[in-house]
């Protein structure tokens, strides 16, 4: 509940972005890389089990940083940062 109450959202895995946007379309940006929230999960305690080292897979955490790279360039905003 707490975290659907901030604006936006800031995933930072390894010093790297992993996500940055409003905080009700970070489950559903994930979801569409295939990563669905448990029920009645914590939405932050999830983002941070997906994407940090320690409870997932470098691998994974490496192809989220990855992907949100190109999203970041494709939405035209890598020079805005």
């Amino acid at each position: 509940r707490t975290f659907l109450a901030f604006d936006l959202t800031l995933l930072l895995s390894q010093g790297k972005v992993a996500y940055f946007g409003p905080a009700k379309d970070a489950l559903s940006y994930f979801e569409s890389q295939g990563f669905k929230s448990p029920p009645n999960m914590n939405p932050a305690d999830y983002l941070i089990e997906i994407s940090n080292p320690d409870f997932t897979t470098s691998q994974q955490v490496d192809k989220i940083i990855d992907v949100w790279e190109k999203e970041w360039k494709k939405r035209g905003q890598a020079s805005a940062v």
